[in-house]
């Protein structure tokens, strides 16, 4: 705990913009890459298979947070709605989440997060992009197959909020949050337990039901509460459980979940887990908020799998404290 307390602090106090080069982590079914431009994960692989490519700075694979102004006061890991990127004070190129991981399969960004300054969709505020008062930290292990399964990761995300910080709700807090490519992995599932996956069926721009995400309606988020939320690159992935690549994100608690369709430099299929259900939850000033996630790639049977030995191994999955 000490020495987790020091790296905080030692990131804190790092007020020039870190220079670094492109970081990977693979361990044969997930690979990960930060690229060298913004401090989020700009590419990922599941079994060889590219599922998300660097899109632009809201999107990708990150952690942001919100007031209760929204997207107008929206610290974001990856930078502003200018394409500023947010200021990465400190990296630590071997970091492990826990569950006696090797520090080799992990990264720990330490950043200094903009305001994503978009208080209407598509309505930049381009003449007030600045750092806001925040701190995150965003961390992912990939699993070694010893000590927790090679279809997961363990995302570790921190928020401190400071005197001058508006409280956060977690409700509106995307943690994490990952835009894919819908033309590798377009067909949507949802948990409630995250053992029994079922489609995601929403009604799509022919008025049809369908869990295909390329039907979508653009820019309409579909928000459940639930444990997990899946997308995979068959049709009927919850009957075919041994079957198919996957992927999914899993928060211990129940909480509101969302998937969306989008459209910008490419066709992607946004998915997320956010930090509560409860709109009274919040991360009032001073305070230093953890929580954890879970990121399970493969068949529907890996994922179930990878999720049962992550609630029989994690401990300690979210924490607040002054």
């Amino acid at each position: 705990m000490i020495k987790k307390m020091s790296i905080l602090i030692i990131f804190i106090l790092s007020i020039i913009q870190f220079v670094y080069a492109e970081q990977v982590k693979d361990n044969g079914k997930i690979k990960i890459t930060i690229g060298d431009n913004y401090p989020m994960i700009t590419e990922l692989s599941v079994e060889n298979r590219i599922i998300m490519v660097h899109d632009n700075v809201g999107a990708d694979f990150q952690m942001t947070a919100r007031s209760v102004l929204g997207n107008a006061y929206n610290p974001t890991q990856g930078g502003d709605c200018t394409g500023k990127s947010s200021r990465l004070t400190g990296l630590m190129e071997d970091w492990t989440g826990g569950l006696e991981i090797s520090e080799e399969n992990g990264i720990l960004l330490g950043i200094l997060p903009k305001n994503y300054n978009e208080p209407n969709y598509g309505e930049c505020i381009r003449d007030a992009a600045t750092d806001l008062p925040y701190y995150f930290q965003f961390g992912i292990t990939l699993g070694d197959g010893i000590h927790f399964s090679k279809y997961g990761a363990v995302i570790d995300m921190t928020i401190k909020t400071f005197k001058i910080s508006q409280p956060i709700l977690l409700s509106l807090s995307e943690l994490p949050v990952a835009f894919l490519l819908s033309n590798t992995v377009p067909y949507a599932y949802y948990s409630i337990d995250g053992q029994q996956f079922l489609p995601l069926m929403v009604t799509n721009k022919n008025d049809k039901l369908s869990n295909d995400t390329r039907t979508w309606k653009t820019i309409e988020n579909v928000e459940f509460q639930g444990h997990s939320i899946l997308l995979s690159d068959i049709e009927e992935a919850h009957i075919n459980k041994d079957k198919g690549m996957s992927i999914a994100l899993y928060s211990h608690k129940i909480t509101s979940l969302c998937a969306s369709h989008r459209y910008t430099h490419h066709d992607l299929t946004l998915i997320s887990t956010y930090g509560a259900k409860s709109t009274e939850e919040i991360i009032p000033p001073n305070t230093l908020y953890k929580i954890r996630a879970i990121m399970a790639v493969g068949s529907i049977n890996n994922i179930t799998d990878t999720i049962k030995e992550a609630e029989n191994k994690i401990k300690l999955w979210e924490s607040l404290t002054k």
